[in-house]
C-alpha cells in the first residue's frame, strides 16, 4: 500500500539487506511518489495533480534511472562484484546477457576513455553532456 507523499514511511532502526535484488516496498513507491510531486511542481503550472504531467514525470525519472544503470554497473564491476552479482541486482538473467549488454561499456571505461557527450537536445537546447 502506497503512503500519501506528505506521509514519511517507518525505517527500521536497524537496516536489513534489501539492495541485493530488485526490491519494492512503501519507501520506494514512497520516495517515486516525492520525486513526481516535486518535478511535476517545478515542471507544470498544472502541478502534481494532473494525470498527464504525473506520466510526463514518471517517464522522465524513468529515462534518468535507465541512464544511469550503464555506469553503476561499471563501477559495481570496477569495485569488485562480479558478473553473476550484477546480474542479480538486475534481475537479469542468464548472466551472458549482462555481460553481452554491459561488458563493452565496463571496458570501454576501464580503458581510461573519457565519458561520451550526449547530443544538445533539440527540442530544450540542452547538452547531456556529464559533468
Amino acid at each position: 500500500m502506497a503512503l500519501p507523499a506528505h506521509e514519511v514511511p517507518a525505517v527500521p532502526a536497524s537496516v536489513e539487506e534489501r539492495a541485493e535484488i530488485v526490491y519494492t516496498d512503501a519507501l520506494t513507491a514512497w520516495l517515486i511518489e516525492r520525486a513526481v510531486r516535486t518535478l511535476a511542481t517545478v515542471r507544470s503550472p498544472l502541478g502534481p495533480d494532473d494525470p498527464a504531467v504525473r506520466l510526463s514525470c514518471l517517464v522522465s525519472l524513468h529515462a534518468e534511472a535507465e541512464g544511469s544503470i550503464e555506469e553503476a554497473v561499471a563501477v559495481a564491476y570496477e569495485a569488485g562484484h562480479d558478473w553473476d552479482d550484477i546480474a542479480m541486482r538486475l534481475a537479469v538473467f542468464p548472466v551472458d546477457d549482462v555481460t553481452k549488454r554491459f561488458g563493452p561499456y565496463v571496458a570501454w571505461r576501464a580503458a581510461g576513455r573519457p565519458l561520451p557527450i550526449r547530443p544538445t537536445s533539440p527540442r530544450t537546447g540542452e547538452d547531456g553532456s556529464v559533468q
